[in-house]
């Protein structure tokens, strides 16, 4: 998981147990052990999906009470578990704002330019594709 630097959360707030124990209950629920209490704060963040597919087809356990201040618990506790569930994992959660992360957001947006503008030369022809559709193909001409 790769997020900006200022948003990783590593240690909590006496306000934030009661999100963090029912994230903690939830990681429970899906089998995988809470190793460490570190999050994304606003869930803006990349990830590799694979990472979350312990939440597929579970939207009936996230029921939530209202907390003590009269607000919901539910985003507050999703980011955390969010950030349990990867570290539970063996996962990092990596800010993009070091060394590390400034070569994984390379790659990211390599792979992204990659997926809407590829221009692939063979000996034979040239296909120009955005979106993995081929727009354009133009055969090369072959001297005899």
């Amino acid at each position: 998981m790769v997020a900006d630097g200022k948003f990783i959360v590593n240690k909590l707030r006496s306000r934030d147990t009661g999100a963090c124990a029912r994230a903690k209950q939830l990681v429970e629920q899906f089998g995988l052990t809470c190793k460490d209490d570190c999050f994304v704060a606003g869930t803006m963040f990349a990830a590799k999906a694979a990472l979350f597919k312990c939440l597929q087809n579970r939207a009936n356990d996230f029921d939530f009470k209202d907390s003590i201040r009269g607000r919901d618990v539910l985003p507050y506790a999703c980011e955390r578990l969010l950030g349990m569930i990867v570290s539970a994992q063996g996962q990092k959660i990596q800010a993009l704002n070091d060394d590390m992360g400034k070569v994984r957001l390379h790659w990211l947006i390599t792979v992204i330019l990659r997926f809407f503008f590829l221009k692939k030369k063979t000996e034979k022809k040239t296909i120009v594709k955005i979106c993995k559709i081929p727009v354009f193909i133009k055969r090369n001409r072959t001297s005899t």
